[in-house]
Protein backbone atom coordinates (compact mmCIF):
# COMPACT_ATOMS: atom_id res chain seq x y z
CA UNK A 1 0.00 0.00 0.00
CA UNK A 2 1.24 3.67 -0.97
CA UNK A 3 -0.25 6.36 0.85
CA UNK A 4 -0.08 9.39 -1.02
CA UNK A 5 -1.74 12.13 0.59
CA UNK A 6 -2.48 13.11 4.44
CA UNK A 7 -4.85 15.74 5.36
CA UNK A 8 -4.57 16.28 9.00
CA UNK A 9 -6.90 18.54 11.03
CA UNK A 10 -6.08 19.95 14.65
CA UNK A 11 -3.63 17.41 15.32
CA UNK A 12 -0.93 18.90 18.12
CA UNK A 13 1.12 21.42 16.14
CA UNK A 14 -1.26 21.10 12.62
CA UNK A 15 -3.87 23.18 12.53
CA UNK A 16 -5.00 22.45 8.80
CA UNK A 17 -2.25 20.48 7.18
CA UNK A 18 -2.55 18.43 3.76
CA UNK A 19 1.33 16.14 3.55
CA UNK A 20 1.92 14.71 0.22
CA UNK A 21 3.90 11.64 0.77
CA UNK A 22 6.35 9.80 -2.28
CA UNK A 23 7.69 6.52 -2.15
CA UNK A 24 10.75 7.66 -0.20
CA UNK A 25 10.08 10.72 1.64
CA UNK A 26 13.07 12.20 4.24
CA UNK A 27 11.80 14.72 7.06
CA UNK A 28 13.79 18.01 7.62
CA UNK A 29 13.18 20.92 9.75
CA UNK A 30 13.94 23.20 12.35
CA UNK A 31 13.26 21.86 15.99
CA UNK A 32 9.89 22.03 16.90
CA UNK A 33 8.68 22.38 13.42
CA UNK A 34 6.62 19.05 13.26
CA UNK A 35 8.50 16.53 12.17
CA UNK A 36 8.09 14.09 15.08
CA UNK A 37 3.99 14.92 14.56
CA UNK A 38 4.48 13.74 11.21
CA UNK A 39 5.45 10.59 12.08
CA UNK A 40 2.65 10.22 14.97
CA UNK A 41 0.39 10.81 12.42
CA UNK A 42 1.76 7.80 10.67
CA UNK A 43 2.36 5.38 13.90
CA UNK A 44 -1.68 6.17 14.49
CA UNK A 45 -2.82 5.01 10.96
CA UNK A 46 -0.72 2.13 11.76
CA UNK A 47 -2.75 1.35 14.91
CA UNK A 48 -5.79 1.81 13.10
CA UNK A 49 -5.06 -0.46 10.44
CA UNK A 50 -3.71 -3.38 12.88
CA UNK A 51 -6.50 -2.96 15.48
CA UNK A 52 -9.36 -0.80 14.44
CA UNK A 53 -10.09 2.99 15.47
CA UNK A 54 -11.53 2.78 19.35
CA UNK A 55 -8.14 0.80 20.19
CA UNK A 56 -6.04 3.19 18.12
CA UNK A 57 -7.31 6.22 19.74
CA UNK A 58 -7.22 4.11 23.10
CA UNK A 59 -3.23 3.46 22.59
CA UNK A 60 -3.11 7.31 22.26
Amino acid sequence: MHIKKIKVSNFKSFEEEEIELGKFNVLIGANASGKSNVINILQFLKDVVESGLDNAISMQ
